[in-house]
């Protein structure tokens, strides 16, 4: 499909906007199948709910939030709300795009988190099973039989649950204490990374010490409490950076920056440059001006 080299700005899109039914929290659909009228989503966009991408033949390469990610058959894609994607190419790619927004989860059902690496790598025998899965999602969503919704939870939990024990068997057979508080850290960076700016304000959340949880997570993320809530409000500086159009002050406001030479410093010490050529080749990069 021809892309228009036309700039676009990079819009967010609700479910409603890719769904048959705009009042379903869900979507399944064929990769080869992407409507005529759905094409502005081959342009850099941002996601308001969670993407599965399960290829079945071919490959496609696609930037997800400024990093290159090769998909390939037998790997999965999967995109938090908030990211910005940009499908680049595709070379006989095949496959299914499940979305979802969390109001259509089953209480309890583990899904993926923000911050985490976009593409995962089952076992063959797990990625046949999440294939057969999303087929019966698409046959229960064309037939609309008694009590589809339910059929499509639960199809959808039973696969959200092989891909969380794909993760798991990489990490850790079992998720320790250790390991569990990473992951409490990580959704609570998530939740308050633009109001809690010190890693001592999340120690006091979980009731550890400051020193104890920045060596937990080293241990087990390779990265200092610090760095990664610094990494997190980096993403977001270079997503706003990107699509809205902000002066550079307001931005570094809305993270939590008093003065602008200190957001500078900020963005400069970890991306090597200032934020305004950032600004200029993302824009360049992922063919985007403001409107």
């Amino acid at each position: 499909m021809a892309r228009s080299k036309q700039q676009q700005k990079v819009t967010s899109y609700q479910i409603s906007a890719i769904t048959s039914r705009p009042d379903l929290p869900f979507d399944i659909h064929r990769a080869r199948d992407i409507p005529s009228d759905e094409s502005h989503l081959l342009d850099a966009h941002r996601h308001e709910f969670y993407t599965i991408a399960l290829p079945n033949q071919g490959y496609s390469n696609h930037l997800v939030d400024f990093q290159p990610v090769k998909l390939q058959t037998g790997q999965v894609l999967c995109i938090t709300p908030g990211q910005v994607h940009l499908p680049q190419s595709f070379a006989h790619s095949d496959g299914f795009m499940l979305a979802f927004t969390s109001d259509f989860l089953l209480p309890g059902v583990p899904i993926f988190v923000a911050g985490a690496p976009p593409l995962l790598q089952p076992s063959p025998e797990i990625f046949t099973r999440l294939l057969a899965l999303a087929a019966e999602m698409e046959l229960e969503l064309l037939q609309k039989d008694k009590n589809y919704l339910t059929v499509l939870r639960h199809l959808l939990a039973t696969m959200l649950t092989l891909l969380d024990r794909s993760v798991a068997a990489v990490d850790e057979p079992s998720l320790s204490r250790p390991a569990a508080l990473l992951q409490q850290y990580r959704l609570l960076v998530e939740a308050h990374f633009l109001e809690w700016t010190s890693t001592q304000q999340y120690a006091q959340q979980l009731h550890v010490s400051r020193g104890h949880l920045n060596d937990i997570v080293k241990q087990h993320s390779g990265q200092t409490a610090s760095a990664l809530l610094a990494e997190r409000r980096l993403l977001e500086a270079k997503r706003l950076l990107l699509y809205q159009e902000q002066q550079i002050k307001e931005i570094a406001y809305h993270l939590g920056f008093n003065e602008l030479s200190y957001f500078n410093r900020f963005f400069r010490m970890h991306t090597g440059m200032t934020p305004q050529a950032f600004r200029v080749q993302a824009r360049e990069l992922y063919n985007h001006s403001p409107q």
